[in-house]
């Protein structure tokens, strides 16, 4: 993570030490989707927290004060993000088999 670029995030406590923030989604190796946090705090190494998302949707699920509406603006904007990521890997998909067929196309002239 590149503290610098970025600016800090947050100030922690009264006497202003800084706080960097960075967030990326991964699946590990045993398919769990998690939600995976970078925290560095001042100059300190850096912190990661791997959480996994359906901890992130069960939360939201018994909080008492979520409510209907809330619920569907969230499942709303989540659709609309895994159509933008699908549409990219479609994308990459066909760009991929596109470049096969060039060299499967070269191989047999």
């Amino acid at each position: 993570m590149a503290n610098e670029d970025l600016g800090q995030d947050a100030t922690l406590f009264d006497e202003g030490i800084p706080l960097w923030v960075d967030a990326e989604v991964e699946v590990d190796d045993d398919g769990i989707f998690n939600l995976v946090v970078y925290l560095t705090v001042d100059e300190f190494e850096e912190i990661t927290i791997r959480k996994p998302f359906h901890e992130i949707t069960e939360q939201v699920l018994n909080d008492d004060e979520t409510t209907y509406s809330s619920l569907y603006a969230i499942s709303n904007d989540m659709v609309r993000e895994s159509e933008v990521i699908r549409e990219k890997a479609q994308r990459m998909e066909d760009s991929t088999g596109n470049v096969s067929d060039l060299f499967d196309a070269d191989d047999a002239t």
